[in-house]
């Protein structure tokens, strides 16, 4: 994960200052209402089975700064989710790169955007402390090959499992496949990832979360990595992170640093 440099500026000061408004100048008037709280997808690798509360527009933004394996170049982004849920069981979620800096490694540098990806998603509750979940999506060759686009259209598919446990431990468990496109003539790839996080409340207002990834094609070394990440529940409109992510071996970036913000941005029907 990546921290933005000049090329992401404009777009994280303007994400990160919408979700200080919807923060402390939305939630006052949210405390009367009965919504949930906003629910981050972000900062891990997994996600939940739940989806977020129906009819409302919520956004996810931040910085990400990852090092690349030595020798290589380091690479700076601003994600960027949106996520709609058109009741309990159904939703959509799009997300991109509103801003990338790759760095070669020898001093030079490609900025642009990135990929997209479209998702949809069923939840299926499991009583009042599980679900199951069930993501559908594609994504989209809308980066440059300069900024680490693939070039091809990839389909995605991704089983969830959801549970709160004892103790006030939370636990997010990802399997998911990608079957990546490929030139005409060439053999299709696809890869397997996975990803297990656990969370918990700390003091009220914060939480901590603690997630193990990983990927694999055939034929190629399999990445792994190791997250740890804080929250801080401003109001029931925003909740903000902060991180870092290590590579287990030498296909994963050593190093992540990541911040960012999941916001509500109001309400659609």
């Amino acid at each position: 994960m990546h921290r933005p440099l000049h090329s992401g500026r404009p777009a994280l000061t303007l994400t990160l200052a919408l979700g200080l408004a919807s923060a402390f100048a939305v939630a006052p008037a949210r405390a009367a209402d009965e919504v949930a709280p906003v629910l981050p997808y972000r900062p891990s690798v997994s996600t939940p089975a739940q989806l977020p509360a129906a009819g409302y527009l919520e956004v996810e933004t931040g910085g990400l700064r990852a090092a690349g394996p030595a020798g290589a170049g380091g690479r700076n982004s601003v994600p960027l989710t949106f996520k709609l849920a058109f009741n309990p069981q159904w939703g959509v979620v799009v997300g991109t790169e509103a801003a990338v800096r790759q760095d070669d490694g020898a001093g030079g540098h490609a900025s642009g955007g990135g990929d997209t990806t479209l998702v949809l998603k069923h939840c299926l509750p499991l009583g009042d402390d599980a679900g199951l979940g069930l993501e559908l999506g594609a994504k989209l060759p809308t980066a440059a090959a300069a900024t680490g686009g693939s070039g091809h259209a990839d389909a995605l598919l991704n089983a969830i499992y959801s549970a709160d446990f004892a103790g006030g431990w939370h636990a997010d468990l990802n399997l998911n496949e990608a079957r990546q496109g490929a030139a005409a003539g060439a053999a299709v790839t696809w890869q397997t990832g996975w990803a297990a996080a656990f969370s918990h409340a700390v003091g009220g207002d914060f939480g901590a979360v603690g997630e193990l990834s990983g990927s694999h094609v055939h034929g190629t070394m399999a990445s792994a990595q190791i997250l740890g990440a804080g929250s801080w529940n401003a109001a029931r409109d925003a909740v903000f992170d902060l991180g870092l992510a290590h590579g287990l071996n030498a296909a994963t970036p050593r190093l992540q640093v990541f911040f960012g913000v999941t916001f509500r941005a109001g309400k659609l029907f």
